[in-house]
């Protein structure tokens, strides 16, 4: 079981939209791991099912020009993660890792926010999940896909490091990582996406008793895909502008340690 703690939003706020509740959530798994190749290799399988009450999401305030934060109802996933780990001779290992989710709000999730209403008016895509609840216009989010939630995801990595002469062993490790689109926070409804991202880190250098030098390059394909965007509207008509979240582009560079 895990928790979020609820808070409160500050500024000028709907008084219904004040306080928000705590997050729960329940994760169930089952899993096995086994030794493979004599015990040079470890392989690893779990099955979760995952459950989610009272999720908090980003909505826009219904007065003034700031956000909040509401509760917008439950999520299910299920889900698997399988990876096998070993060494493939001595000095060299290596990882892989595959992940599969598939978060998704329950029926009856609710996005009680006006102004993330009203900006969803403005999208034919997503006008649809526009309903009315108790006297309070909301977004349906049953059935959508969790925002900044990659359905898949998968890792390799390896590590190499060899004798170069009786002081110094040379070393040469890189990691992969792939993430599958994801949709944005604002508005939760699946109309804005960001797509896949493949990050490839690589490190190559010299290693002694005491210190290391290592020449780097991260992100080696330049990937610029962005982590997340968004913009909003609030209650009154108030357009936010269009803000774009960059992760790292590529970088090379020189990095020395010295271990006492």
């Amino acid at each position: 079981k895990g928790n979020k703690a609820g808070g409160f939003n500050s500024g000028l706020v709907n008084p219904a939209d004040v306080v928000y509740d705590p997050e729960v959530n329940w994760t169930y798994e089952l899993g096995f791991k086994t030794d493979l190749l004599g015990g040079r290799a470890l392989f690893d399988a779990t099955l979760f099912y995952s459950d989610l009450s009272g999720i908090q999401l980003f909505g826009f305030a219904e007065t003034g020009t700031g956000s909040i934060i509401t509760n917008g109802g439950d999520a299910d996933a299920y889900g698997f993660e399988v990876a096998l780990s070993g060494e493939i001779a001595s000095g060299f290992n290596a990882a892989v890792g595959l992940a599969y989710a598939n978060p998704r709000f329950k029926d009856g999730s609710l996005l009680n926010s006006s102004a993330s209403v009203g900006q969803c008016r403005n999208i034919p895509a997503c006008a649809n999940r526009v309903v009315t609840v108790n006297g309070r216009t909301a977004l349906d989010l049953g059935g959508l896909s969790l925002p900044r939630q990659s359905d898949w995801q998968a890792t390799a990595q390896f590590d190499i490091e060899q004798p170069l002469t009786d002081r110094f062993d040379w070393t040469f490790r890189g990691n992969y990582k792939y993430q599958s689109k994801q949709f944005t926070t604002t508005p939760p409804t699946n109309v804005g996406w960001v797509g896949d991202r493949h990050t490839i880190n690589l490190r190559a250098g010299l290693a002694s008793e005491h210190w290391t030098v290592e020449l780097f390059v991260d992100n080696l394909l330049d990937d610029g895909t962005p982590l997340n965007f968004g913009s909003g509207l609030n209650a009154a008509n108030v357009t936010f502008p269009l803000t774009v979240v960059y992760g790292r582009r590529r970088a090379v560079g020189l990095e020395t340690s010295l271990r006492f």
